[in-house]
């Protein structure tokens, strides 16, 4: 399902940053 509202994109965003904060080995 694709994120509908702004909120559940920037929830993916952020998740995102916080993955590559953890992980910086993921660079893109």
């Amino acid at each position: 399902r694709l994120p509908a509202t702004i909120l559940e994109r920037r929830a993916l965003c952020r998740e995102a940053e916080e993955l590559l904060a953890t992980h910086p080995q993921l660079t893109r």
